[in-house]
């Protein structure tokens, strides 16, 4: 992946190329954020840093999609969630 220097170091195919790779790593967080998984909320922790690791990166985001996504999946998860604790247990307790 390319790293992101200032764009003046970079070809244009490169900034074309880091454009791409962005938009790929955005699309891969919001398809995860919005599946209700244990732990989502650190997920979603892990993407407002790298957002914010460089102000450029939210110009390819929309945070209304992302975010509407990350809250029905999490009220979705409040469902689920009592049944995966005990899927989980039966797991760690059930195995011989």
């Amino acid at each position: 992946m390319l790293q992101s220097k200032a764009n003046t170091d970079l070809s244009e195919s490169q900034r074309q190329e880091l454009a791409v790779q962005k938009k790929r790593v955005v699309s891969i967080f919001r398809r995860q954020l919005a599946c209700p998984l244990l732990d989502m909320e650190k997920t979603y922790q892990e993407f407002t840093e790298w957002l914010n690791e460089e102000p450029s990166r939210r110009d390819v985001v929309d945070m209304k999609i992302i975010e509407s996504g990350f809250k029905k999946a999490l009220l979705k998860l409040s469902k689920i969630l009592p049944y995966e604790e005990q899927l989980v247990i039966m797991g760690v307790y059930g195995q011989k």
